[in-house]
């Protein structure tokens, strides 16, 4: 029999002992069970909203079903660089394709970073029943919907697809450009031609210098077909021109262009802007200057 002690001693180390083995199976049972290291607060339910389609519409072929949903936490939108929306589509035939929606302003979504995801699914080539299924990931969590059904039946529209007006806007004259230049040039070509040819009558002014007299100016007008001597009086007065005093020029007008004829010279010399003619009149020389 041990003396007390001895007794006591041994009661000590079998209570450290017990001690000891309780902490360590807290801190096993800590690590081992599932959950219990990193337990964290309860997080905010999260759901889908789908916009578009409507399940149990009716959808002709050709025409694209659009795709549009959104986040939700809490009845508020979730927007931000986390947040995925795609969507699976199982088509008549069986096949199963995944599709993804975008919120970035294009492949179909009309503004970016609205949390509105959107997208178009243009193979509607096949009759039947197309099954949609919608799924959220957010912060690694992932969120699905009940399978929308859409029914494709044919219809006008996939005889006469109308486009969108964003799709056409600008497009024509751009394709047809060269051909409405062509189309201007020559109805300016023609309307130019038509206007000189149809031109009654031309006005004109004549700088005459003759010997060292200083020049003067006579303006006048030749109508179309007609000649004004530049020397007669009397046509002088009817076109309202004074007499220059040259009594064998005169000039000629046809439409296009003017002409300076002179008695005894056979060729007409056309007159433009600044032509000069050096004729002679009672024994001097005659310097004419025109302008049109």
């Amino acid at each position: 029999m041990l003396p007390d002690h001895m007794r006591a001693k041994r009661g000590e180390k079998l209570r450290h002992l017990v001690i000891h083995l309780a902490t360590w199976s807290t801190v096993i049972a800590f690590l081992v069970t599932p959950g219990l290291a990193s337990a964290q607060p309860p997080t905010q339910l999260i759901s889908i909203e789908v916009l578009e389609p409507v399940s149990g519409t009716t959808h002709p072929t050709g025409r694209p079903i659009i795709l549009r949903a959104r986040a939700l936490r809490e009845g508020g939108v979730l927007v931000g660089r986390r947040v995925f929306i795609s969507a699976n589509i199982t088509l008549p035939d069986g096949r199963s394709l995944p599709w993804p929606l975008r919120d970035d302003g294009m492949g179909g979504d009309e503004t970016g970073g609205d949390g509105i995801y959107t997208s178009r699914f243009s193979d509607t080539r096949l009759t039947g029943v197309y099954h949609i299924w919608f799924k959220t990931e957010v912060e690694g969590r992932t969120e699905r919907t009940a399978p929308y059904a859409i029914n494709v039946e044919a219809g006008p529209a996939a005889v006469a697809k109308k486009p969108r007006p964003r799709e056409t806007e600008g497009v024509w004259w751009k394709r047809n450009l060269w051909a409405l230049l062509l189309i201007l040039a020559l109805v300016g070509v023609v309307s130019y031609a038509v206007w000189k040819w149809w031109k009654p009558a031309i006005s004109f002014r004549v700088s005459k210098t003759m010997g060292n007299e200083t020049a003067r100016e006579f303006p006048g007008k030749v109508v179309k077909g007609k000649r004004v001597c530049l020397g007669s009086r009397d046509e002088a007065e009817e076109w309202d021109i004074p007499d220059i005093g040259l009594p064998h020029c005169w000039l000629e007008y046809d439409g296009f262009a003017l002409y300076l004829r002179e008695d005894g010279i056979a060729e007409r010399m056309q007159v433009t802007n600044g032509t000069q003619h050096r004729t002679r009149s009672e024994g001097q020389d005659v310097l004419l200057v025109f302008s049109l």
